[in-house]
């Protein structure tokens, strides 16, 4: 004889229902789902306690609507942008490459900078495509993502700010003995460019998972998030590798290359999220 697990209330059987139809059908089809399964749980003369026995356990019966296949090609995808965001997030973190303990990854800048800026485009790219086509969105933009959105734009702009302040401060004390110690002012710039490059695309992995289990639009978090990040991953690798006690003319030089790369990354960020809101 089938056991039959704790009996589940109307609401704690459809909220059951809904995380797992989310996740594994998408939110077109969970929407459509959802709607039939509360119309069975809330049919006239139902005994809420004999919802397992007549209706199945609510996983299972998200499972028995998953078309196999496609849910295996979102997981791949999902994989895949889900590593990217976090190669970002680790990078800023621990200040270079999970394989740069191992191999040196770059004598140039430029070298440098591709590393996280290829598989950020990857991704902004198979998520924008793949929620463009797959993904459903419904009524207007959701008032949380645009706020998520504005906080995450925010602080892209306060480490631009930032970056383009911090070539004008002085970055070290020398001692007479000829070592020296950063200064705050430097330390709390780079603590920040640190911070947002390792927040920015965790929060991008959150808009992930809402895009995937409620309105696509939501795809939008993941691509500014990863450009937020790319942001401050240039700022970071530049910086550090400057040379404190170069002169002003020097600094003047290497802010202006900065910036030739942060300006049109940006930009290409802002495209990509207002693209992902369409």
């Amino acid at each position: 004889m089938k056991k039959v697990g704790k009996p589940l209330t109307g609401k704690q059987y459809l909220a059951k229902f809904s995380r797992s139809a989310r996740w594994r059908l998408g939110s077109g089809e969970a929407a459509e789902a959802i709607g039939d399964y509360r119309e069975m749980v809330y049919q006239e003369g139902r005994d809420e306690t004999r919802l397992l026995e007549e209706l199945g356990d609510p996983v299972q019966a998200a499972w028995m609507l998953t078309e196999v296949r496609e849910y295996k090609r979102w997981r791949r995808v999902f994989a895949v942008l889900l590593c990217c965001a976090l190669f970002c997030a680790e990078w800023s973190f621990a200040g270079l490459p999970f394989y740069g303990e191992v191999v040196h990854y770059g004598l140039y800048m430029e070298t440098k900078f591709l590393q996280f800026l290829l598989p950020a485009a990857l991704a902004v790219t198979l998520a924008v495509l793949w929620f463009r086509r797959e993904g459903s969105k419904s009524g207007p933009v959701p008032r949380r993502l645009v706020l998520a959105l504005a906080l995450t734009a925010l602080a892209g702009a306060a480490v631009l700010v930032q970056a383009w302040r911090c070539f004008d401060m002085t970055w070290d004390i020398m001692f007479d003995n000829g070592h020296g110690i950063r200064t705050y002012e430097f330390a709390a710039v780079m603590e920040l460019v640190i911070d947002v490059g390792f927040i920015a695309p965790l929060a991008g992995v959150a808009g992930l998972l809402l895009a995937r289990c409620y309105d696509r639009r939501w795809i939008a978090l993941f691509v500014l998030g990863l450009a937020v990040s790319v942001l401050c991953l240039m700022c970071q690798e530049l910086i550090f590798s400057v040379n404190p006690l170069c002169g002003p003319g020097e600094r003047a030089e290497i802010r202006v290359y900065l910036f030739r790369w942060l300006v049109p990354v940006g930009a290409v960020g802002l495209i990509g999220t207002g693209g992902a809101l369409k």
